[in-house]
């Protein structure tokens, strides 16, 4: 990823599931990037944008696209790059089509190197951006999130209860880490790890530090995924 935003200056949209780690991927990047920019003396900035911004003050004809052409010209000046949080609504946000939509506007700047983006999305949206706005899809370079191995996921998991840990001043048992992955892979298929162990051991903290206490144990995992899911008690016995 850093080698295709630097080296290759390439517009890059990374594919995975919900909750498989692109947003964490993308940060770590845009960290290395700065990091080695400053040891190398490199001039890269990211500007990170929702969509929504660019039209949302436009009153008349034109000003939104207006608005793109200032936004464009700003971030060459700057060697910017351009994050876009939920970029599929580039092309719903704009006119009253894809064609005539801030994608569609955007895509020849794209084409002509004048204009580099980075983004997310799921399978699911990569596939509808194809059938609304299929060149703006071809001008990124697609670079596909797997999921992670079991024995990576727990690596990630203790990696933040050690964060927790020093940062927060809160415990996080083992037991405690080992059922919170057991009822997230068997009672939520439908979201991917990392992400969904990071948000749910974040709820357990957060409910630790509001009783004031400093562990978080198996009794708060049950009672946090019992709280967050609704399932009763008798299910999560044999767990």
């Amino acid at each position: 990823l850093v080698n295709e935003l630097i080296n290759s200056r390439a517009n890059v949209l990374l594919v995975g599931d919900s909750g498989a780690g692109k947003s964490t991927v993308l940060r770590a990047a845009i960290r290395k990037i700065k990091n080695r920019g400053n040891k190398q003396k490199l001039d890269f900035s990211f500007w990170n944008m929702l969509p929504d911004r660019i039209t949302s003050s436009a009153k008349y004809l034109g000003d939104w696209q207006e608005t793109c052409e200032i936004l464009i010209e700003e971030l060459s000046v700057e060697n910017g790059i351009l994050w876009v949080e939920n970029i599929m609504q580039l092309i719903s946000s704009g006119g009253e089509s894809s064609e005539s939509s801030v994608a569609a506007f955007f895509l020849p700047f794209m084409q002509q190197r004048k204009l580099q983006i980075i983004g997310e999305v799921t399978v699911r949206e990569l596939d509808k951006m194809r059938q609304l706005l299929p060149g703006f899809v071809q001008s990124f370079k697609i670079l596909h999130i797997n999921d992670l191995e079991e024995n990576q996921v727990h690596k990630i998991l203790a990696n933040f209860a050690g964060h927790c840990s020093t940062r927060l001043g809160v415990e996080m048992d083992q037991d405690a880490l080992n059922l919170s992955f057991r009822l997230l892979k068997r009672y939520i298929p439908y979201e991917q790890f990392p992400g969904k162990g990071i948000k749910f051991l974040s709820k357990c903290v957060n409910e630790v530090l509001h009783d004031k206490e400093k562990v978080v144990g198996t009794q708060v995992v049950i009672k946090q995924f019992i709280d967050q899911t609704g399932l009763p008690p008798l299910f999560l016995q044999d767990e």
